[in-house]
């Protein structure tokens, strides 16, 4: 048997202890970003969760390019801060690009007016060397020149004029640069891994973990999946996943494929929140799991404070302008399509009459579970919200004395902050007790208490019939101030 120690929440079918107000859903990013721009790429940000709260504190730390095939995270940072304007979130770099770079040795190459450009993309600055035409002379930088990247994250060699380096001289260069496909699976799979320390690490708490891009490789998502099901043994957030839409492979390209697609690549988890297809602003493609991300943080915060995520994100406004598949084929959705996408467990967009909004409130369990718990999006939400509420708010008083001064106390705490929740709505009833049912007296006194909490919550309003008949009764207004001359 496990010898449990510290606080255990539990979803079921003093001390006055002040609650933690927990800011809900803080996005956890995994995936590559340029860090060779930062600091000479000396791969510090590896693996290492960092919490950003606007795009230039991820620049900062990450660097930037529009390449977000292969630099996910500067996707996800674009959606965030860019485009929706919401922001904390961390960022889990998994690139190393020293390890993974390519290695290029002794380029010749020559000064022009004292500078050289080198033409390549993703050079990592620390692994530049500069020697002499015939390589047996290696400059030192500063002393002998000087290195930067320029507009387009190309390094320029300019010749220190004091130096050994003449200003037309004839050099050979040996670097390593970041190509194409160095990322993979396990890289990603170990930067998921790193989410165990984001509390650790940041302080914050994980509330939606998403690697766009990578999550629509089946490993990948399960690994998001179980990870933010036992974040470090006590969190718990939402994965937000998105289906392969890439022709060139096995991806959907339609609504069909996308229901057999999910199935077939078992994206059934109940905290999943899978999404299809891919979405654009203007020509540059996204992935929806960002944008859910986004908006699931707009909805919390426009619910006031604390940010409580009891409504749902489906039927919010997202600032994209079509939806494609990956190599840019449009995808025109239609009101019966969607409705077929939500039904099998699938988050979509559609464009109404007042713009594009995310469509679908079910989670990946469904249909395949039919507990609303379990399968609508806000209740999976609202209950994470408050699992890591309790969690982080009696953490405090683990060991100490249990007695009924103290259990009376943590019950009115309790019962006060569930009233704060049933009194603006965001639960329909809720109440804590201790039960002598759950709690043997072995068990006390072996220092095991449970408290029992019930909750009722608000399900999203999914279907409004209006019902319309004609009355012919009203015709006979038309006889109103009608004498029949």
């Amino acid at each position: 048997m496990t010898y449990l120690h510290g606080v255990q929440v539990n979803q079921k079918t003093s001390a006055n202890v002040p609650m933690t107000q927990t800011r809900a859903s803080v996005p956890v990013v995994i995936g590559c970003a340029p860090v060779f721009q930062v600091d000479g790429g000396n791969g510090g940000v590896v693996n290492v969760p960092v919490l950003c709260n606007t795009l230039n504190d991820f620049i900062t730390a990450f660097g930037w390019s529009t390449d977000y095939a292969h630099f996910s995270l500067c996707e996800a940072a674009d959606v965030l801060f860019n485009l929706m304007n919401v922001g904390p979130a961390v960022f889990i770099n998994a690139l190393d690009p020293v390890v993974s770079g390519t290695q290029t040795t002794n380029q010749a190459e020559s000064l022009v007016a004292g500078t050289y450009t080198l033409n390549v993309d993703n050079v990592v600055l620390n692994t530049l060397v500069v020697k002499d035409s015939a390589g047996t002379t290696t400059y030192t930088l500063t002393d002998d020149y000087t290195v930067v990247y320029d507009a387009n994250w190309h390094l320029v060699i300019t010749r220190n004029p004091t130096g050994r380096i003449g200003a037309t001289a004839a050099l050979k260069l040996s670097y390593k640069s970041v190509g194409s496909g160095v990322e993979n699976a396990a890289m990603i799979e170990a930067g998921i891994a790193a989410v165990e320390s984001v509390y650790a690490v940041t302080g914050m708490i994980p509330g939606q973990l998403v690697a766009p891009f990578w999550s629509k490789v089946p490993e990948v998502a399960l690994a998001l999946a179980a990870e933010a099901a036992n974040i470090d043994g006590a969190f718990t957030a939402r994965a937000l996943v998105d289906i392969s839409t890439n022709p060139s492979g096995v991806g959907a390209l339609n609504i069909t494929q996308a229901l057999a697609w999910k199935t077939a690549n078992a994206y059934t988890d109940p905290n999943m929140v899978v999404c299809w297809p891919l979405a654009k602003v203007g020509t540059v493609k996204y992935h929806l799991s960002t944008f859910y991300a986004g908006a699931r943080c707009l909805l919390n915060v426009a619910n006031g404070v604390p940010d409580v995520p009891f409504a749902s994100a489906s039927n919010q406004r997202i600032p994209i302008t079509s939806l494609c598949t990956f190599d840019g084929t449009a995808i025109y959705q239609t009101m019966t399509g969607t409705n077929t996408l939500e039904a099998n467990g699938i988050v979509t967009a559609i464009n109404q009459p007042r713009g594009w909004v995310l469509w679908g409130n079910r989670s990946g369990g469904y249909p395949g579970s039919t507990d609303p718990s379990l399968t609508f999006n806000a209740e999976q939400e609202m209950f994470i919200f408050l699992k890591n509420a309790l969690l982080t708010s009696f953490w405090q008083n683990v060991d100490a004395p249990l007695n009924p001064r103290d259990v009376h106390g943590w019950l009115t705490t309790i019962n006060q902050w569930l009233n704060s929740l049933v009194a603006p709505g965001y639960l329909v009833g809720a109440s804590c007790d201790f039960l002598a049912a759950d709690n043997a007296v072995n068990d006390l006194a072996d220092g095991r208490i449970v408290l029992d909490i019930q909750t009722g919550y608000t399900p999203p309003a999914r279907l409004i019939i209006l019902n319309v008949t004609e009355n012919t009764d009203y015709l006979s207004a038309l006889f109103n101030g009608n004498n029949g001359a």
